[in-house]
């Protein structure tokens, strides 16, 4: 593991667990992100156990800090949809490209 791994998965995490939405796991209350990221990573690392770092740390930020561009703030229909999902990428991207100092980081950015 990369001395930028960790830390990256704990930056992406700190981010996500500012989601107002909330689950409620095991009797507590959990960021609906931060859970999410979580899960995706662990699945990932279940079907592909050599996963790249680059894999892994695309897993879990690949909707970071999502609840920032709500759905119901684009038109309704195909094309509203299609437009909320490309500025969610750009979102995505502009987000993770904070932590740049992560060669890690860059390879899918």
């Amino acid at each position: 593991m990369s001395p930028y791994f960790q830390k990256a998965l704990d930056q992406f995490d700190k981010e996500n667990a500012n989601d107002p939405n909330l689950e409620v796991v095991e009797g507590k209350e959990v960021p609906h992100e931060l859970l999410d990221a979580q899960r995706l990573f662990r699945w990932v690392e279940k079907l592909k156990p050599e996963a790249s770092e680059a894999l892994l740390l695309a897993s879990r930020c690949q909707h970071i800090c999502r609840w920032e561009i709500l759905r119901s703030s684009y038109p309704e229909g195909r094309a509203g949809y299609l437009k909320w999902r490309q500025d969610l990428k750009l979102f995505h991207a502009d987000r993770v490209k904070q932590f740049h100092h992560n060669p890690h980081l860059e390879e899918f950015v």
